[in-house]
Parts: C-alpha cells; sequence; structure tokens
C-alpha cells in the first residue's frame, strides 16, 4: 500500500494538477481488505470540505487550520495547482527545530538528538 511505502497519511488526488479529493488511510481502513485492490479510487475519495493553503501562507494561518478542523495534512496549493502537502508532523518537526536554534536547553526540548 502507496501509504505503508511513503509514510504518509493521506494522499491527494488530482485531475490535470487541480485538486479534486484526498484519500486517507482511514477512507481504505473503512473497506474490506479483499476490496482494496480493486475498489477504484473515486467511489473512497474525500470531496468534501478541502482547508488548503498557499505557499506564502504563514505558519499561524497551518496551525490554525490544524487545530480548528482537526485535520493531519493540508494541500498547498498554487492558484489551483497542487504543489505539495504540509503535515502535522511538519509542522512540529519546525517548531522542535526553532526552539533548539534559539538556545533553549536540551534537556527541556530534546535538541541533543538534532545537534
Amino acid at each position: 500500500m502507496v501509504f505503508v511505502q511513503e509514510h504518509k497519511r493521506a494522499r491527494p488526488i488530482t485531475e490535470n494538477y487541480n485538486l479534486v479529493g484526498i484519500v486517507t488511510v482511514s477512507d481504505v481502513k473503512n473497506l474490506p481488505q479483499g476490496k482494496w485492490q480493486t475498489t477504484p479510487v473515486e467511489q473512497i475519495l474525500n470531496r468534501g470540505t478541502l482547508y488548503t493553503v498557499k505557499p506564502g501562507d504563514d505558519l499561524a494561518r497551518v496551525m490554525k487550520l490544524i487545530a480548528e478542523h482537526d485535520l493531519n495534512q493540508i494541500p498547498v496549493m498554487n492558484q489551483v495547482k497542487l504543489v505539495g502537502m504540509i503535515t502535522r508532523a511538519d509542522v512540529i518537526n519546525y517548531l522542535h527545530h526553532a526552539l533548539c536554534r534559539n538556545g533553549l536547553p536540551y534537556h527541556h526540548t530534546g535538541c541533543d538528538t538534532f545537534l
């Protein structure tokens, strides 16, 4: 399964670079395993409200969307073209590294594992 191979929780689904929805690990797990190989993506595709950010949006916007909507990932869109995904883990890693760069004591932040 592509999710396991790439250590991802979701995959954006596009048509001609236009985001049409997202398929998550949970969407796949809701299917009986015997149907994983034969079920078309369009049958499990989440086409509901998709929260997105732009490449120039600040981290505060990303964190707000993640917190308010309990998201694990957010598509990054350059107008109508999907250019990437930012995940909850990306934000946490960025914040952790920022703490380490600012010289906070390693015994409080675990920075010694990144230095």
